[in-house]
């Protein structure tokens, strides 16, 4: 801790920002002991793109210009503030591992609990199976968790659902109905929150139980300012054309600003009249 503030000029804890988290990340990274700074999600895969858009978010910048997830709305995805975040994502390679372009996140949830990696962006879900179970990781009890860094965009996360479904095919679906309503009672709810889930009632996090699982804080805190992605029908197109692009800039085929602006013209495109681009592009 003395050696991190003499040379960054602050004290070492859970970064508040991105140069923060860069410092921390520097500072850890020494491959010749087996030690990175972080570890990025760079496969060619949805999670690169769920992984981006913490970033995304916190620089200020989104996809569409709205105010729901339901909502379509103008492109700007190839903003400044995007393109920033971008070349920021990139810029952490640095201190990942040199296969990050093979990773997604069971690959970096594995190396955090062989405690290999010092810090990295992690799904509420994974948690647990860092930090809890005992069976799996090898730093129960070493780790700590905060919320997302700040940026220009300040404090924010993303919201994701677990949902209970019935198919419209399904012959039973009072049955379903049913189970659905008995799942989402208080004390289900609390078992498969503690056991590793995570759960839609703010009464399970409120629980003394659950307060003491060391990630709570920062979970309810990203509850808080978290951000909903986009729901409309072209969402899951979106995603694939955003994969594609951001795949082909951390390999080093394109500029940060020509795969977000070919994300952006694709994306206009598949959205049609209501999604004009904001930053239009030759």
């Amino acid at each position: 801790m003395d050696g991190f503030k003499a040379k960054y000029g602050y004290d070492l804890g859970p970064a508040q920002d991105w140069k923060q988290y860069r410092d921390i990340a520097e500072w850890f990274n020494r491959p010749d002991q087996g030690l990175y700074g972080t570890a990025l999600q760079g496969k060619r895969h949805e999670a690169l793109w769920y992984e981006w858009l913490n970033f995304l978010y916190s620089f200020g910048g989104d996809m569409l210009e709205v105010k729901s997830g339901s909502e379509c709305g103008p492109v700007i995805v190839n903003s400044p503030q995007a393109i920033a975040a971008t070349e920021y994502y990139k810029s952490l390679m640095a201190f990942s591992p040199p296969d990050t372009l093979n990773y997604f996140w069971d690959d970096v949830m594995a190396l955090m609990q062989q405690g290999k990696v010092a810090e990295l962006i992690m799904w509420n879900d994974a948690t647990y199976a860092v930090a809890v179970d005992e069976n799996v990781s090898t730093v129960v009890g070493k780790m700590g968790f905060d919320i997302v860094p700040q940026g220009e965009g300040g404090k924010v996360a993303q919201v994701e659902g677990w949902s209970y479904l019935i198919p419209m095919a399904s012959k039973n679906k009072e049955a379903a109905y049913l189970f659905i309503q008995w799942m989402l009672e208080y004390e289900q709810q609390l078992n498969q929150h503690l056991n590793g889930g995570a759960s839609a009632r703010p009464d399970v996090y409120a629980s003394a139980e659950v307060q003491k699982l060391p990630y709570a804080k920062a979970s309810m805190a990203s509850n808080e300012v978290a951000k909903p992605k986009p729901t409309i029908p072209q969402a899951s197109e979106m995603t694939d054309i955003l994969v594609r692009e951001l795949s082909s800039y951390l390999a080093g085929e394109k500029e940060a600003k020509a795969a977000l602006d070919e994300s952006a013209k694709e994306i206009s495109a598949l959205l049609g009249a209501c999604a004009p681009m904001k930053y239009p592009v030759q």
